[in-house]
């Protein structure tokens, strides 16, 4: 049976690939993290994924190409990326957002590979930093802003949420979804 898949997207702290895993682990589906992709690359360089973000060749071709594979071959599955939403098909798109010192001190707390601020003013401001350049690349290589909550058709605000809170309502959104997407399927037969 054909299912709808979920992409996720949204702020920097938010708790995107940490929902985004359990929500695919409680349907069984398969995980996929643009993120944890694009900071192994650039840990491959020895550089921060803000450094990574900044060079002026196109990193995001290979993410975006891999992103479009998932959608051609994947039926059940969870990514979370920034672009996600745009470029796979027949989804339940869901946006997380954070207030921005919340998610400044998620990351410190986390210890990510590749983050450098040691302060949460510094990384607030990196998150800031981080998500103008992401608006302005994305702006320039596809003409869509990856923050534009209009994009989504769900908006989680991880602020003042547990994690359980969190997969609950993606949970609950996505099986609403998926009953009128099987109903969809269902007419075209």
């Amino acid at each position: 049976m054909k299912h709808l898949k979920i992409t996720i997207a949204g702020m920097p702290g938010a708790g995107k690939t940490t929902v985004g895993s359990i929500v695919a682990k409680t349907l069984g589906y398969d995980f996929y993290s643009m993120g944890n992709i694009r900071r192994a690359l650039a840990g491959k360089r020895g550089m921060s994924i803000d450094q990574f973000n900044n060079l002026q060749e196109n990193t995001d071709k290979d993410v975006d190409e891999y992103l479009q594979e998932i959608g051609r071959r994947e039926d059940a599955s969870v990514v979370e990326g920034r672009m996600a939403w745009h470029f796979i098909p027949e989804t339940l798109r869901v946006f997380v957002t954070v207030d921005q010192q919340v998610g400044a001190l998620r990351i410190l707390h986390d210890k990510r590979h590749g983050e450098r601020a040691i302060f949460p003013y510094e990384m607030m401001k990196t998150l800031a930093e981080r998500v103008e350049n992401d608006k302005a690349r994305y702006n320039k290589l596809y003409g869509v802003d990856p923050y534009n909550m209009k994009n989504f058709d769900a908006v989680v605000d991880t602020t003042h949420m547990s994690v359980d809170e969190a997969v609950t309502d993606i949970l609950t959104t996505y099986y609403l979804a998926e009953m009128a997407y099987q109903n969809i399927l269902k007419t075209k037969e």
